[in-house]
């Protein structure tokens, strides 16, 4: 059995998923790891699945200890086959480090375990000691990114690789950084904003510096760590609210149901609730004052017992009523006592239902017609006191809601203000290897003409990244003031600022007329057609003709402009993806990520929809909806 989890921590790691690869970030002391390995390891002991660990000798005699101490028998469960304290003897391959035989060597791990009767294999990894001084960063890198290959949604397998921040190079945490979808932070699982593998497996992720560099990759990895504690801590943030929220709710609900409670047993109305058979089930004070029976004395026999002969047959329609959902409201007649008196009462009869909505029986309020508006005076305070506070939770909500928009913002203006630090080293970068690749080639090695031309490649891709965060700031903080603006000279900045591909690619590009105007800002509109453009030429299969249609949807208030394709088509549950920073569904074409996270945030800042249709295989449809000029 597993032991209660102790932590938050805790709790996080046993809602790990098969698939899952994260990394685990400590300090110093190996002992940090502890935490977050045993309820990992005991977990997956008791769901009869294999555990490898490899560490050093004394990382591992610490984690025994740890193990036994909590009730698992080690020896026994090594015996088994089911726990694996490995050394790096049993880890490393011989030579260098080869993503594809190390693959190989992963699945035949457990392609065994599974073979054995095991129900899948849990791995942790302790990098700092199974890597080696003699590792390079970017086989490190590409190892890891290969690992999200094998680890996927499903496999029966789960990974933790494990990172001393205080022995490793800074370039190997970045790589750390790039290469994990999540990340164990101190005493939290965090989704890791800086994932790139799928960038890195094609070759255009990010290449580390080295030397002169070191002090700036330190710089990166402090700073990324700080936006996942940042931006775990407004997770943390939100869940806090969102559970003080519900606490709330179920105590204004609790305070009500008491109150409703209260008021049915202190009422001086008559309040008796039966089945749909007539029988009994509740009976109140007020009851006991008006009809003179003791709850004890009548709960459990027929309703008729207060109902005088000569109206007898009301009881039948009333039931048939209720039955079909009805309500009878106010409905005066007679009914007698336990001491025979006669009494002229204003009857209420409603259907009561279960949880599942299906009608179980009524309530019945007998009242004299003086005490109504008391009552109602009552119910009436009751909501209207639940009603001021949701109005207090919304304002909170409101005030919250206000102050993560602030922080998002200052976000990307810092995103912006780094991307426009970068540009000036950036076209030394590009200058530089120009000139070494076109004047200086004859003088260069074989060698040292391709790490030129790499380097040149690499600068055209930083470029490109660059000027799409760039992009991605003006539009997210500059100033957008609505005008009349013509789609027609929109649509004509987007196919100026594509000429180039578009000629290149032999595209056919058909506009249907006429195309209207809207309550837009201009030169967000164009770079919004554009990109959306750029987009659509992009994402064709290889050899295939770009063939794209442009038109315009007029409905009432708005106008829908359309970008209709014949790529390749997007994935339905891909399709909220594609507006995210940073999302490249598809490795095998080039591009940032960014493009279509510009066009949302245009389009939002405009007041604006944006959305798609597409079939895997079949093209896409994307629009874009703005107010009518």
């Amino acid at each position: 059995m597993i032991p209660p989890a102790e932590s938050e921590l805790a709790k996080q790691i046993l809602n790990l998923k098969q698939g899952d690869h994260l990394c685990l970030f400590y300090d110093k002391d190996p002992a940090e790891q502890m935490p977050a390995l045993v309820p990992f390891i005991q977990e997956g002991l008791s769901r009869d699945e294999q555990f490898i660990y490899i560490a050093d000798d004394q990382t591992v005699e610490e984690l025994t200890g740890r193990l036994e101490k909590d009730g698992i028998d080690v020896a026994k469960e090594s015996d088994r086959g089911r726990l694996k304290l490995w050394t790096r003897r049993q880890w490393r391959q011989p030579g260098e480090l080869s993503s594809d035989r190390k693959s190989l060597q992963v699945r035949q791990f457990v392609n065994e375990a599974m073979g054995a009767g095991f129900r899948g294999v849990r791995f942790a990894v302790e990098m700092t000691w199974t890597l080696g001084p003699d590792i390079a960063v970017q086989q490190l890198e590409h190892w890891e990114a290969t690992i999200n290959m094998i680890f996927v949604p499903d496999f029966p397998g789960r990974i933790i690789c494990q990172y001393n921040r205080s022995r490793l190079d800074p370039d190997v945490m970045l790589a750390a950084l790039h290469t994990h979808p999540l990340a164990i932070l101190g005493e939290d699982v965090c989704s890791n904003l800086f994932y790139q593998a799928p960038l890195i497996l094609d070759g255009s992720g990010h290449s580390h510096g080295n030397g002169n560099a070191s002090d700036l990759s330190a710089a990166r990895v402090e700073w990324m760590i700080s936006q996942l504690k940042r931006a775990r801590l407004a997770e943390r943030e939100r869940e806090t609210l969102l559970q003080q929220q519900t606490e709330l709710l179920n105590k204004l609900a609790q305070e009500a149901n008491q109150r409703l409670a209260a008021i049915v047993e202190s009422s001086d109305d008559a309040i008796i609730s039966k089945d749909l058979n007539g029988i009994i089930t509740s009976w109140n004070r007020g009851a006991e004052r008006l009809f003179g029976y003791q709850a004890e004395e009548i709960v459990g026999r027929p309703i008729t017992i207060l109902i005088p002969q000569e109206h007898i047959n009301e009881e039948p329609g009333i039931l048939k009523r209720i039955r079909h959902g009805d309500r009878i409201d106010h409905y005066e007649t007679v009914r007698r006592c336990k001491d025979g008196r006669l009494v002229d009462i204003s009857l209420s009869v409603s259907p009561v239902r279960d949880v599942q909505g299906r009608i179980i029986g009524a309530s019945k309020i007998a009242r004299d017609i003086t005490e109504r508006k008391r009552s109602e005076q009552a119910l009436r305070e009751a909501r209207e006191q639940l009603a001021r506070a949701n109005s207090e939770l919304e304002l909170r909500v409101q005030e919250r809601t206000a102050e993560l928009a602030e922080t998002n913002s200052q976000l990307e203006a810092f995103v912006y203000s780094i991307a426009h630090d970068l540009r000036a080293p950036l076209r030394s970068m590009q200058a530089f290897s120009t000139m070494l690749v076109d004047e200086y080639a004859p003088h260069l090695d074989e060698k040292a003409r391709h790490y030129a031309q790499r380097i040149a490649a690499s600068a055209e891709r930083m470029d490109a990244l660059v000027l799409d965060l760039l992009a991605y700031g003006r539009v997210a903080r500059s100033e957008i003031i609505l005008d009349t603006v013509n789609v027609h000279a929109a649509w004509t900045s987007a196919l100026c600022q594509n000429e180039q591909t578009i000629r290149d690619k032999n595209a056919l590009v058909e506009v249907t007329s006429p195309l209207p105007t809207v309550r837009a800002h201009e030169a967000t509109l164009g770079q919004v057609l554009a990109n959306l453009l750029s987009n659509a030429l992009k994402f064709v299969a290889p050899g295939a003709v770009p063939r794209l249609r442009f038109w315009a949807e007029e409905r009432p208030e708005i106008v829908r402009l359309w970008i209709e394709d014949n790529g390749i088509g997007i994935a339905a549950d891909h399709r909220d993806r594609v507006f995210r920073v940073f999302e490249r569904l598809n490795p095998r074409y080039p591009g940032t990520g960014i493009g279509l996270s510009i066009v949302r945030k245009g389009v939002e800042r405009m007041g604006g929809r944006v959305g798609l249709e597409s079939t895997l295989g079949q093209g896409s449809r994307f629009w874009i909806e703005l107010l009518k000029a």
